[in-house]
């Protein structure tokens, strides 16, 4: 039986954020917990956990303090020699930096993108009905807010008249079969659908 290690990783540093002041953990503290939170009830579980720790360990995502009893223990073993009784003899056991850049590294890889629009003219516009928002909603938001752009009155009024023609443009779509889909495409440009 394998266990994630990513899971572990995983495991492990949410137990650090929830359990403030106590960031490292004991190693037979760590086995048992592993084991019963993963619901490893095989004879070998504290072995799954063992193995994957020692790869994580490995890989510099976690860490450990390992004080040999002079003239009784042996030094720490190569990782992939690692087993549940060396573990049991650890202490300090926790996740390091790079490991938690790992994790955040893995879990943004795992969400999908979000963007939050806040103080949107063109979401207000639409009075919370995605339906309302099609180009003259953009075009009538951009025309208000040409007032606030710094730019010479010149060429605001030159704005004002490239708008004037896009508005009757939309005007002459809008009759047309284009004008729906054009105002469903211009909702999905916005990720609004």
């Amino acid at each position: 039986m394998a266990l994630d290690r990513w899971e572990l990783l995983g495991w492990m540093a949410d137990r650090e954020d929830n359990e403030p002041g106590a960031s490292t953990i004991f190693g037979t503290e760590f086995l048992n917990r592993a084991a019963r939170d993963f619901a490893l009830d095989e004879p070998h579980s504290y072995d799954a956990v063992a193995r994957a720790a020692a790869h994580l360990k490995q890989v510099g995502h976690i860490d450990w303090t390992y004080i040999p009893v002079p003239n009784v223990d042996p030094p720490e073993p190569r990782t992939e020699f690692i087993n549940n009784s060396f573990i049991q003899r650890v202490n300090g056991i926790h996740v390091t930096d790079k490991g938690q850049v790992a994790i955040e590294s893995r879990r943004a890889r795992q969400r999908p993108t979000q963007i939050n629009i806040t103080n949107s003219t063109v979401g207000q516009l639409a009075l919370g009905d995605i339906a309302n928002l099609d180009i003259f909603v953009v075009l009538d938001a951009m025309e208000r807010s040409l007032d606030a752009v710094d730019a010479p009155p010149a060429e605001k009024e030159a704005a004002r008249g490239v708008l004037a023609r896009m508005r009757e443009a939309g005007e002459g779509v809008a009759v047309s079969a284009a004008g729906s889909v054009l105002s469903a495409a211009l909702r999905q440009a916005l990720g609004l659908s």
